[in-house]
């Protein structure tokens, strides 16, 4: 049996490569082995090579002057989305001191998950830190002395207590002690609390603004570019042949597949249509558009007299198919009412307005943990 990890629009090779490698130790935790596929190959495909290229290097991009009161905009960026989602998890009072604290007295568990998919990023914390900071967030001794804490300082060294009291994961792996790990990661959040705590999301959105419209202008450079050169069936374009190497199983090997966002479109576009010969056993689509697709007859296989209140018939190639959105993300599409044979699945990532970012789905515990049980049930079917 294969996984094969299909990614989104706007994921360039280096940057994918990164999460695909701190990723991969908490897909195996928390979906894998509970599913008893431990030890089965993982495929993240990257086909983002073959998007968008911009023949004036963006040249058409609107130039002015950024304010930048907080520092570097990237920085900015990775602020505002600490900062937006802690205050979803804490409510609409916030606090002016101690919000990771009133975060995790809210919710322990949910914290420990939102930090670990904010985290996956840093390349000086191991994944396996963030999967023991997970871990120790789920006990019950760990939740009770939260409650009883009274600053950030004393839940910092709560979860460093909690941490050291667990077994080891393979410490010569680490680079460091789970404890300095955890402080590392708990404090740079700190850190970006006390930054921001002051500044209004609706300003923080506005300032985002201009740092924003070369990703949006990318993202929607890769939607184009699919489209315009997707090729025939005959002669499919580079990025679905990229996919398509991917997806060759051995005989008889069953095969699971899970997109993100653009990803599941061209899957959709591959299964129906470029290589309906290939077998698979389960797909999770995951932030996608595939439903918004087909009602704009999108896909090569789309019919235009299939239309409301019909729905379009599931390919026979095709076994069980999962589709998870976040309710809040503005990118993520149902497809219940499109399509026969596939099950919606809403998931809250906690992360608000940046729900829609691969991470926020694929670096997640919660994520996996959620989607295990729907995906044993569909697999049994």
């Amino acid at each position: 049996m294969a996984v094969v990890v299909i990614h989104g629009i706007g994921v360039r090779e280096e940057g994918f490569t990164r999460l695909a490698q701190r990723c991969e130790p908490i897909l195996r935790r928390y979906l894998l082995q509970p599913l008893g596929l431990g030890a089965i190959e993982t495929r993240w495909v990257y086909w983002g090579k073959h998007g968008a290229s911009f023949a004036w290097d963006l040249g058409s991009l609107p130039r002015r002057r950024v304010l930048e009161p907080l520092g570097a905009m990237p920085l900015m960026k990775a602020q505002a989305v600490h900062y937006t989602a802690l205050a979803d998890l804490v409510g609409n009072d916030m606090p002016t001191e101690n919000l990771l604290l009133q975060a995790a007295q809210h919710d322990l568990p949910v914290l420990a998950n939102l930090l670990v998919t904010l985290a996956i990023a840093d390349a000086d914390t191991h994944p396996e830190t963030l999967i023991a900071l997970y871990e120790a967030a789920r006990s019950p001794d760990t939740q009770h002395a939260v409650q009883n804490a009274h600053s950030d300082d004393e839940l910092l060294q709560i979860l460093a207590d909690a941490l050291n009291a667990q077994p080891t994961r393979s410490p010569e792996r680490m680079g460091a002690t789970l404890t300095e790990s955890l402080n590392a990661v708990l404090s740079r959040v700190a850190q970006t609390i006390s930054r921001l705590t002051y500044h209004p999301r609706a300003t923080l959105q506005k300032l985002l603004r201009p740092a924003l419209t070369p990703l949006v202008a990318q993202l929607m450079g890769d939607v184009m570019t699919y489209l315009a050169h997707r090729g025939e069936r005959e002669t499919p374009g580079a990025i679905l042949q990229a996919v398509r190497n991917a997806l060759t199983p051995a005989p008889d090997e069953p095969l699971i597949v899970l997109t993100h966002s653009m990803g599941g479109n061209i899957f959709y576009d591959l299964i129906h249509y470029y290589a309906p010969e290939v077998q698979v056993n389960a797909w999770v689509s995951v932030a996608g558009q595939v439903g918004l697709f087909e009602e704009l007859k999108l896909f090569k296989a789309s019919d235009p007299a299939v239309r409301f209140p019909n729905r379009v018939a599931k390919s026979p190639n095709l076994g069980c198919w999962l589709n998870v959105y976040d309710p809040v993300d503005v990118l993520g599409f149902a497809a219940t009412p499109i399509f026969d044979g596939v099950e919606d699945m809403p998931y809250q990532t906690g992360l608000g307005w940046a729900a829609h970012a691969m991470p926020s789905y694929f670096a997640a515990p919660r994520f996996y943990e959620t989607l295990a049980p729907k995906l044993a049930a569909s697999l049994r079917r």
